[in-house]
């Protein structure tokens, strides 16, 4: 039972401070390419960094929208108007996203939730 308890505790810790950690390190975008954030055991829980060539659509955040809605497995391009990058959500539990949670430091200043569904082919 304490085995699990620390399990727990350690996922929850990382699911903290691991995005406080990788926002005070900082990370640029640069040009036109595809930049990803760093891989962590938190972002893991979020997804993880994705293929443009594989997305499902683009997001401009420079549109300032609220929400996303998209299902699980689907990868997004999001731009600023000169950088980019490309996210798969594969998103345990299927809970919402802050964009601020996956885009690499500097990137966006947007405040977008995206809401993750399950996908047609998981089970129920």
């Amino acid at each position: 039972m304490k085995a699990k308890h620390v399990i727990l505790s350690s996922i929850l810790f990382s699911a903290v401070a691991m995005p406080m950690l990788a926002s005070a390190s900082g990370s640029s975008t640069g040009g036109s390419s595809v930049s990803t954030t760093s891989s962590t055991s938190a972002t893991k829980l979020l997804g993880r960094p994705g293929a443009a060539s594989q997305a499902t659509f683009v997001v401009d955040t420079t549109m300032k929208k609220p929400h996303l809605n998209i299902k699980c497995g689907e990868t997004v391009v999001f731009t600023n108007g000169k950088d980019q990058f490309a996210w798969k959500f594969d998103v345990y539990g299927h809970r919402m996203v802050n964009l601020a949670q996956i885009a690499p430091a500097g990137f966006t200043d947007s405040e977008m939730k995206i809401y993750v569904a399950r996908n047609d082919q998981e089970r129920s």
